[in-house]
């Protein structure tokens, strides 16, 4: 199946990834996992490192990786 089958408001499937994808990094998810771990270990120098090097949802596979 390919985009050019798409007819009419079969468009908005394009968008539902990118919808999730929003909805889970700004709105639920990953910001209250974020605050909940900041909240419990925000004071740690290895949690401080921890968000640093982690990519928060996708995985990055074009980055150089820090080592620890």
């Amino acid at each position: 199946m390919g985009i050019s089958t798409f007819e009419g408001m079969n468009y908005l499937a394009v968008f539902s990834p990118i919808f999730s994808y929003l909805l889970l990094v700004y709105v639920s998810g990953v910001r209250m996992l974020e605050y909940r771990g900041h909240k419990k270990w925000g004071h740690l120098d290895e949690y401080k490192e921890y968000k640093q090097i982690t990519p928060k949802l996708l995985p990055k596979f074009f980055y150089k990786s820090k080592k620890l």
